[in-house]
Formats: C-alpha cells, structure tokens, sequence
C-alpha cells in the first residue's frame, strides 16, 4: 500500500481490485479531488437562487405531505394484526441519539412495508420522576395498536403461518 496510489488523502482497499478509500472532503479515482478546494465541483450558480427553486421545494413539500398522510393512515389500522403491524422491541436503551436512529429507521421500514409501527420493550433511561414510560413520556404514541396486543396476535399467528414480519434488536 502506497501513500501516493491514493494522492496521500486516502487509502488503497484490496477490496474491488485496490479501489481508494477516500478521506473526508476528498474524492475522485486516486482521492486527488478536494470539495473544500476545487471550485470546478461547485455548481455554476447558487441553488437557491436558481428558477427550479420553487419546483424542487413544492415536489418536496409534495412527498412530506404524502408521506405524513401514510403516517397518519397507518397509525390507525382496524386491526392490530401480523399484516398490519410491523412490531419492534427495543430493550437496554443505549442512549438518545442511538435511539432516534433506531426509530427512525423503524418508521421508515413501516412506512415502506405500508404498515404500523409499534414500539415494545423497555426505555428505563428516558424515565424521570413523574413519568416512567421511558421514550414515550417524550413522544406521542406512533399508532392506536400496543405491543402486548400486537404480540397477543403475532403467537396465535405462528401457530397458523411460519412467516411473521417482526424483529428484535439486540
């Protein structure tokens, strides 16, 4: 491995036949690019001043708006059943920022499969004195359907179907 393969901003995996692993703001075949110091990789114009400027937003305004009404009709299914409710169990908390990533990446699952998410385990180190809910005395409740009922659900359907959409973190 060779300082100079990689322009001394990277480091040269055998993974893909010695491909550079670039470090931070350093890109290109041999990491000889710098985001920081190569205005030729800016855009020619400032974006936020460009004409498709209220295109882009209303299309993203577009998609949150789709996206929150999913939200809103999968957090209220008929039923608290196997096929509607991709059922979660967090337990052993590990920390605030660890714990968002992990529900919003549970959200994002739910939201793609068209299913409610529901949140089980416990979150001892969110609780404080008047409220021992854990993460929820932060949160409103993510959908009408609870994790016992979900999982009341989820054993008499194993006993029918092998297959069953649930997870566990570790």
């Amino acid at each position: 491995e060779k300082e100079s393969e990689c322009s001394g901003h990277g480091t040269c995996s055998s993974k893909g036949g010695g491909v550079c692993v670039c470090e931070g703001d350093w890109f290109g075949d041999f990491c000889h690019h710098s985001a920081m110091h190569s205005p030729r990789f800016l855009p020619p114009s400032d974006p936020a001043r460009s004409d498709a400027r209220c295109i882009q937003a209303h299309s993203r305004q577009e998609v949150v708006a789709t996206r929150l009404e999913q939200l809103e009709a999968n957090s209220t299914p008929a039923t608290c059943a196997p096929h509607t409710a991709f059922l979660q169990e967090f337990s052993g908390t590990r920390g605030l920022g660890i714990t968002w990533r992990w529900l919003s990446l549970a959200l994002s699952t739910a939201l793609l499969r068209g299913k409610t998410l529901v949140v089980g385990g416990t979150w001892p180190w969110f609780d404080f004195a008047g409220c021992n809910q854990g993460v929820w005395c932060y949160l409103a409740p993510l959908s009408n359907c609870s994790g016992a009922l979900v999982r009341e659900n989820l054993v008499r359907a194993r006993r029918r179907t092998p297959q069953v959409d649930t997870y566990r973190a570790q």
